[in-house]
């Protein structure tokens, strides 16, 4: 009777500063436009003393990275070379890229999600890496895992 689901956009979240001990997103951070303005959001929600879960999202180690944005550059190049029109399109950047503009799922680099975490004013307490995968056929072999951060006291 405590937990109060909250259904909307990602942000802004429409509550008072400090006002939530927990803030638990499950499968959803690579749903985001912007992680970092994501995060700064939730810490301005939690309390001094809150705790951050971000559960079941699939960090990319770096060489995983690079192999798929490979692939979405030589699919992005053929559909340039090709003239091929799509309402929604792929996209890529140097910390993320946009590989089902459908779902709007998003990859990052486990480095990527260690820096915008720390930026945002967080402090990682723990990495979990389960043995679980999402089971989708473009993602086999990237495992769940589970970030457990607390808010820095700077």
């Amino acid at each position: 009777d405590k937990i109060i689901p909250i259904q909307g956009l990602f942000y802004p979240i429409m509550l008072e500063d400090k006002s939530l001990d927990i803030v638990v997103a499950s499968s959803s951070m690579h749903h985001v436009d912007n992680i970092e303005v994501m995060i700064k959001e939730i810490d301005r929600v939690l309390k001094d003393d809150g705790t951050l879960f971000i559960l079941n999202e699939t960090p990319y180690n770096s060489i995983k990275y690079f192999k798929l944005v490979t692939r979405l550059i030589g699919s992005i190049m053929v559909d340039l070379l090709f003239r091929r029109y799509r309402s929604v399109s792929k996209y890529i950047s140097s910390s993320g890229c946009l590989y089902d503009p459908y779902l709007g799922d998003k990859a990052y680099p486990l480095w990527y999600w260690k820096g915008v975490i720390s930026k945002s004013g967080f402090i990682q307490n723990k990495i979990i890496k389960t043995p679980y995968t999402t089971g989708k056929k473009d993602k086999r072999g990237i495992r769940l895992t589970h970030f457990i951060c607390n808010k820095s006291f700077l």
